[in-house]
């Protein structure tokens, strides 16, 4: 070959184009792998915050409420309290308040199964029943 005629062969440019187009395969396998986990770390925080929301109702209600489980309208969520017994306060002390322990299960459904998340805090609720 003489050196006017350089350039790429044929057989080149098609390695070439089969390189780039092994890469550009690639990246978008990876951008759509962070998209999809942006998404479902959207759906946590959102749960997060459904569960949060549910505690502030309870303890603004200052006593236990009588469903122990429902759904959030207009979202996938659905949620289930769980209430034990915390340790007894000191004698000493008469409060017209006892402590207990709650846990907080919000679930939901995702393309690839269920998810849920668990949050526990220690309230003080009013001294009648369970």
């Amino acid at each position: 070959m003489k050196a006017a005629q350089a350039g790429f062969t044929l057989v080149e440019a098609l390695i070439a184009f089969a390189i780039l187009s092994l890469m550009m395969v690639t990246l978008y396998q990876a951008a759509g792998t962070g998209l999809r986990s942006f998404g479902s770390a959207a759906e946590t925080d959102r749960a997060i915050l459904v569960a949060q929301s549910q505690f502030d109702r309870i303890i603004s209600l200052r006593r236990l409420p009588e469903a122990r489980r429902g759904s959030v309208a207009g979202t996938p969520f659905t949620w289930t309290l769980q209430v034990q017994p915390a340790p007894a306060l000191p004698a000493a002390r008469e409060i017209s308040t006892r402590p207990v322990l709650m846990r907080l299960t919000v679930s939901w459904k995702t393309a690839t199964g269920g998810k849920s998340i668990h949050l526990e805090r220690l309230v003080f609720v009013s001294g009648g029943g369970r």
